[in-house]
């Protein structure tokens, strides 16, 4: 998944601007557009992995992305490159927990299953938020919304034995890393909704990409050995897919979206993306889903909306 900005806890309306709005017309093609670009973003990870290892493909991403990303904070009101005192501990933490682990991990994980697959294991992040927030934000959870974790996860469970078969180490460490990257990415958004929302989106984001594309490329360079004379064009392809259109145009027109749109129907990007990513895996990997599995996937995403949440019923938020 491309590198998005924090999005907020679902118990959390924006509040109102008094910028003039949008039309709804712009809005809804701005919200259809980022849809697409995430959606798409699984098979250009897909892409990246066949002749690039994990790791360095995750680098090279990144470090693509970083001087476009660096000169929209340059330009910005209100971003900075550094963290505000106190919070400075925010730069090595989202630079590890949300870019160079978890990236490492779906690439890992995007070599052994396909795009549309990933993308529904990734989807699983609406839930964990939702876990973590009630942790570390101490907000009030429903028990409509604890019964869609509970059933998003039996039947995300139950799908990915079925997709994969047999119960063997081999075949379920893919999913597992996945699944790893959605704990981590649900973390840090719980984090930062915690002690970074004073902070521009652009300086918690920018600097972290930066250092975290940085460290990733030398790491595969020392544990991978890329040759990079073999590196294919399809797998360049994705790696500038992911490092200009879902790094940097996906992210200004999610942060576009953050000043107009209510929290909680953004936060249904997480529901639609994979919708779009397992139709595009089925058309360019011809990897399509049995009936159950389809109607799994469907019970676990309808499953991941009941956990949406109206600021109105949100009065336990802690500070």
């Amino acid at each position: 998944m491309e590198t998005v900005p924090r999005p907020q806890v679902d118990d959390v309306e924006r509040a109102a601007t008094s910028r003039a709005t949008p039309g709804s017309f712009r809005l809804a093609a701005t919200y259809l557009f980022v849809c697409l670009i995430w959606g798409t973003t699984w098979y250009g990870m897909k892409l990246s992995v066949e002749s690039i290892p994990p790791i360095t493909a995750a680098g090279l991403r990144f470090c693509i992305a970083f001087p476009f990303l660096a000169v929209a904070v340059l330009v910005s009101r209100g971003a900075s490159f550094r963290f505000p005192t106190g919070k400075k501990w925010l730069l090595p933490f989202v630079s590890l927990v949300y870019i160079a682990i978890p990236y490492s991990l779906i690439n890992y994980g995007e070599q052994h299953v396909s795009s549309g697959f990933a993308s529904l294991l990734f989807a699983s992040v609406t839930v964990f938020l939702l876990v973590f927030s009630r942790i570390i934000s101490r907000i009030t959870v429903s028990g409509r919304q604890w019964a869609g974790v509970v059933a998003g996860l039996v039947c995300l469970v139950v799908l990915i034995l079925h997709t994969n078969g047999d119960l063997s180490a081999e075949n379920l460490l893919a999913p597992a890393a996945v699944l790893a990257a959605a704990v981590l990415h649900a973390m840090t958004y719980a984090t930062l909704a915690r002690h970074a929302g004073e902070i521009d989106v652009l300086t918690v984001e920018v600097l972290p990409i930066g250092c975290g594309g940085v460290s990733l490329l030398l790491l595969g360079i020392l544990s991978e050995h890329p040759d990079f004379g073999a590196i294919t064009g399809a797998s360049w392809a994705g790696v500038l897919y992911l490092g200009i259109v879902a790094s940097v145009v996906g992210f200004a027109a999610y942060f576009y979206l953050l000043k107009y749109v209510n929290a909680v129907t953004l936060s249904f990007v997480f529901v639609f993306f994979p919708v779009i990513a397992v139709l595009v895996s089925s058309v360019v990997e011809h990897s399509a889903f049995d009936l159950l599995a389809l109607l799994l996937a469907a019970g676990m995403l309808g499953s991941f909306a009941l956990t949406k949440k109206r600021a109105a019923d949100a009065a336990g938020k802690g500070n």
